[in-house]
């Protein structure tokens, strides 16, 4: 799923909230746009990737309250609970990326694999001219 505007899950249709939430934590997910206010969550989170240019967008994970900003970018782990918000004079921008379930550990354990046969070899082919 590719977003290019961040949902407005409050006052947003029901039909585009009910399709997003049918795809969100199933499917990896970009998720870009700019917004003076904002607010998603809170809602269990895939492992994913947040960051923000021109302002601070606050996230709320684990009793804390964190910027993401021009300096500073957010890594969640998977199934981490958290809800984001932008109130500001101007746009800021935001971006987050969010992975499947499961693909960083397939990928980890993709790259981890050895090989269990031999490599391929190439051998030439003659042409009949």
């Amino acid at each position: 799923m590719l977003l290019t505007s961040l949902p407005d899950m409050d006052s947003g249709s029901a039909e585009f909230r009910d399709g997003f939430l049918a795809k969100w934590g199933r499917e990896n997910t970009i998720i870009y746009g700019r917004a003076t206010h904002a607010r998603f969550g809170p809602c269990a989170h895939t492992f994913s990737i947040r960051a923000a240019w021109g302002g601070t967008e606050h996230c709320q994970i684990g009793g804390r309250r964190l910027g993401v900003d021009d300096d500073n970018f957010l890594v969640v782990n998977d199934g981490r609970v958290y809800s984001t918000s932008i109130s500001a004079p101007w746009p800021v921008e935001s971006l987050s990326i969010c992975f499947r379930p499961g693909l960083a550990g397939q990928t980890y354990a993709a790259m981890a694999m050895r090989a269990t046969r031999p490599a391929l070899q190439l051998r030439a082919v003659k042409s009949r001219a």
